[in-house]
């Protein structure tokens, strides 16, 4: 057998061609969970409205985060605790949700091939910021609406569900579980059905926190209204028309609130609904059409951002408003003061409480006043709450009274005008000491003001007290009397347990300011009488106390000089302990 020829010609391989090693598959629309248009198609299509879309919204959001910022800093000034809290926990929902909106309409606005700021546009990344959005709003209103529950102190649920914690532990769920679904949705992007899941989800979640929303609402609604009809049949001497008048814009804003949140979340829902049958089409794989997709993103968008507006309506300016009147009707309802003369004393004070302070520690600790002087100063108080939360609050709209109204008021007045000259006459020594001191323990020598001119006879829980251990006479007298108010370790142990309306403890208040111990024991014993005469009539009531009592304690625990009784305070240091 001979061997071929060398000159045979031999079959050629072809060669394998190399791979760039730069060369790296585009990332397609086909791999996205939630369907896009072409790109390419849909840019032509829409011209300059898709520029409209992620520039102006855009924008829009940006303005939103910028308002969010500016009430965070203006916040931080006010001196109210919680509504300085709670409007700095929804500003920063607010803020945070901005934030992610416009970043995600200027970065990478729905995983388009444009990419600006950044070098490069993770997926992922633009996942992310798209979906933490839900989180932020849904904060934001729940918060809302614990905070309505709480101030007009209504149980809808649980105690423990519905409480602080509880709705944190919602929160942190929820914005973890928004970031872990975006990333199994970008991990497993061919998976439809996790899509089609996610979106009905969201059309639940937004049907069941809209009823919510609605049920609290009409509920709270229905319980201030009721509340205000109560005082109004109670007879209560407050000028209730004015307190109507305020209630009824509140009460306006909160329905405004209440349905508004409700008509958003159902137009959310129904967007919803309609993009997965007409605009993603779950029975077929193409694309979405360019048009039908971009409108129902458009308006998805605006949804969106009427909900942030919402959230700064209700933030900064309005929570005072609301709390304050809420809480004013929800107090009126529950405490009903009673202004009667006592032994021919028309200065005395008969306080009825029904139910508005537990019986806590914290609401045991009274100050050492225990109520308004009379009634115009309730009035001048009702119309000053009034001035400070309605800035615009217009006294033309008050009611014209009746004949018999306006002469029951103007004989009050004048009785009042009376009880304060009478004071003034005692104090100055114009009025004998024997025709008003009928115990034997009132002297004018130690009396700083002219409204501890009051013998204890005057004041009817003395002579109750009194007569509980059979005795009559001076309220010193009394065997509780010595062994609470006068007794120096009872008053260093009773101190222990008292606090401030600020919750600080009577002792360090007492080194922050710097006070003698007699000045201390002296304010320690005057809440001890007060406990011991009127157990309990809550927080925020100044009233003077007997002659006897202030000469007794002060001869006991003396100084050189004694601040005497005021009228309580409006600024924010009065919630500290005043010693006298």
């Amino acid at each position: 057998m001979s061997e071929p020829e060398p000159s045979s010609p031999r079959p050629e391989r072809t060669p394998i061609p190399e791979r760039s090693p730069t060369a790296e598959p585009e990332w397609t629309g086909n791999s996205k969970a939630e369907p896009i248009p072409d790109w390419t198609n849909a840019t032509a299509t829409w011209l300059g409205a898709w520029e409209v879309h992620w520039i102006g919204l855009g924008a829009m959001f940006t303005l939103l985060t910028l308002y969010a910022a500016f009430y965070i800093i203006t916040m931080m000034r006010v001196k109210q605790k919680r509504r300085r809290i709670f409007s700095i926990f929804v500003s920063s929902m607010l803020l945070v949700f901005g934030i992610s909106r416009a970043m995600f309409l200027f970065i990478n606005p729905y995983e388009s091939p444009q990419c600006y700021i950044l070098p490069s546009c993770p997926a992922l990344l633009t996942r992310i910021l798209f979906g933490i959005g839900l989180p932020c709003l849904t904060a934001a209103f729940l918060f809302i609406q614990l905070v309505f529950l709480q101030v007009v102190e209504m149980r809808l649920c649980p105690s423990r569900v519905q409480s602080w914690k509880f709705l944190l532990g919602i929160i942190i769920t929820h914005f973890s579980l928004a970031i872990v679904t975006e990333i199994i949705i970008f991990i497993f992007a061919d998976w439809k059905s996790l899509s089609i899941a996610c979106q009905a989800f969201f059309i639940v979640f937004s049907l069941a926190l809209s009823s919510s929303f609605v049920y609290t609402g009409t509920t709270i609604i229905r319980h201030v209204q009721n509340s205000s009809r109560d005082v109004g049949s109670i007879g209560q001497r407050i000028d209730t028309e004015a307190h109507a008048h305020g209630g009824k814009t509140s009460l306006t804003k909160l329905v405004r609130i209440t349905f508004l949140v409700a008509a958003l979340g159902l137009v959310s829902c129904a967007l919803q609904i309609y993009s997965i049958f007409a605009v993603y089409d779950i029975y077929k794989n193409d694309s979405p059409q360019p048009w039908p997709w971009w409108a129902f993103q458009t308006l998805f968008r605006c949804v969106e951002l009427a909900s942030g507006c919402t959230m700064g309506y209700v933030s900064p300016r309005q929570t005072g408003n609301l709390k304050s009147i809420i809480c004013c009707a929800h107090d009126q309802e529950k405490a009903v003061f009673y202004y009667t003369d006592i032994e021919n004393s028309e200065n005395a004070v008969t306080i009825q409480n029904n139910g508005l302070y537990n019986t806590s520690q914290e609401s045991e600790e009274l100050s050492v006043s225990s109520s308004f002087d009379s009634e115009s100063e309730l009035l001048e108080s009702q119309h000053e709450l009034l001035d400070s939360e309605f800035h615009g609050y217009d006294e033309s709209l008050d009611p014209v009274p009746n004949e018999e109204e306006a002469a029951e008021y103007e004989q009050q007045l004048h009785e009042e005008n009376e009880q304060e000259e009478e004071l003034l006459r005692r104090f100055s020594r114009e009025q004998d000491i024997s025709t008003w001191f009928k115990c034997s323990n009132c002297l004018l020598k130690l009396l700083v003001t002219k409204e501890e001119c009051r013998c204890c006879t005057e004041f009817a829980t003395c002579s109750e007290k009194l007569q509980e251990v059979g005795l009559e006479g001076c309220i010193v007298d009394h065997p509780g009397f010595s062994v609470n108010c006068l007794n120096e370790w009872v008053l260093r142990t009773a101190a222990v347990g008292l606090k401030t309306r600020k919750k600080k403890s009577y002792t360090s208040v007492k080194s922050a300011k710097n006070a003698s111990e007699s000045e201390f024991l002296r304010y320690v014993a005057y809440r001890q009488y007060v406990r011991l005469v009127y157990e309990c009539v809550g927080w925020s009531k100044r009233a003077s106390l007997p002659s006897c009592v202030y000469n007794k304690i002060r001869e006991a625990f003396p100084s050189e000089t004694f601040h005497g009784f005021e009228e309580d305070k409006e600024d924010a240091n009065s919630e500290d302990m005043e010693f006298e």
